[in-house]
């Protein structure tokens, strides 16, 4: 663990890589906050992907190394779009965000809109019913919405025999596909693994890895190996009766049902055949936490750079090597966080 940096005086921010921190103008800070602001109203109107442009603007902007400039330097920042660079600008020139104004006043009357609406029972009915079947395996809003357009209104409306097989599956293990894992169970199946995969390295991600007392599937990254094909995997692991149901089956993952032993209660499973030259990324975004990886990713964004399961990446297209998780954090300048501190 790298030693705690002090924290910069009020307003004040820390140069990415670096120790010194430069001090923002009031302009500036007033600019950064504006743009949270405009990211919450966005994510208010439900306009996700601008809630999220607006927010990595702030991030990188509040990231940027020295004061915020205008015109072609400000559109080089890498990150910066157009759209943002016109907020800059304007507020800069005018010391106004017409566009702030406009969403304060969209959000006020959309909020008055909303305190006037009252759903019919039937506008309630058709929600709680489509919300109900898409806890059914393999079926998403548009599935939902046809079955209730056909008439269904309970799980006992639902005809079997008009279901894809993923959905069979999906319906007939409904309630306990809802539990909860425990460890205990978890740590029974990967015994299992290091005794049938001996040449085979793998990796149990999610909220397992993270510490978890229980999980809600189970989560396993396969590195890929000469003479071990996914398909042949889930054939081994089908005939000792562990896999007893198919869900998907592609050249990299996996989806479907195990049990332990006719005692054990059903449970879900997805494999992921990953490279070599992938898997510290892989091992690092399927264990999580989601909000670790969205900070990580913002981060990677204020420096130039993009991170995902795959690579880490330069904006010219290089990729910067990174063979373990540890490695990733420093290329991002953090303090490495083990999987059973990444909840918080």
């Amino acid at each position: 663990m790298e030693p705690s940096q002090p924290r910069p005086p009020a307003g004040q921010i820390p140069i990415i890589g670096q120790g010194v921190p430069i001090v923002r103008s009031e302009k500036d800070k007033i600019l950064i906050l504006a743009f949270r602001e405009m990211a919450k109203l966005y994510g208010k109107l439900s306009e996700k992907y601008r809630q999220r442009a607006f927010n990595m603007a702030a991030d990188i902007l509040s990231n940027y190394p020295h004061s915020i400039p205008t015109g072609a330097a400000l559109r080089n920042i890498h990150g910066i779009g157009e759209s943002s660079a016109s907020v800059v600008e304007e507020w800069f020139q005018t010391g106004k965000i017409q566009r702030l104004e406009d969403l304060r006043k969209r959000v006020s009357e959309y909020e008055s809109r909303i305190t006037l609406v009252v759903k019919s029972p039937e506008m309630i009915q058709m929600e709680n019913t489509i919300a109900l079947f898409q806890t059914i395996h393999g079926v998403g809003p548009k599935i939902a919405e046809k079955w209730y357009l056909k008439g269904w209104r309970t799980l006992d409306d639902i005809k079997i025999d008009e279901l894809s097989n993923a959905q069979q599956i999906g319906f007939q293990n409904l309630a306990v596909l809802k539990e909860k894992i425990p460890r205990s169970e978890i740590d029974i199946f990967k015994k299992y693994l290091e005794r049938m995969l001996l040449n085979v390295q793998f990796q149990i991600c999610g909220s397992y890895r993270r510490g978890a007392v229980e999980s809600g599937d189970i989560d396993v990254l396969l590195m890929e190996t000469e003479g071990y094909t996914l398909s042949y995997i889930v054939q081994e692991m089908t005939k000792r009766n562990l896999i007893v149901d198919q869900l998907a089956l592609g050249q990299t993952k996996f989806m479907g049902i195990i049990k332990l032993s006719p005692t054990h209660k059903p449970r879900r499973l997805d494999l992921r055949l990953v490279s070599k030259d992938v898997w510290s990324f892989a091992t690092l975004y399927f264990t999580g936490c989601g909000e670790l990886n969205i900070k990580m990713r913002r981060k990677a964004i204020t420096m130039g750079l993009t991170l995902n399961e795959y690579c880490l990446t330069k904006s010219t297209g290089e990729i910067i090597a990174c063979p373990s998780e540890e490695s990733i954090f420093r290329a991002l300048g953090m303090s490495y966080l083990p999987p059973t501190k990444r909840d918080n």
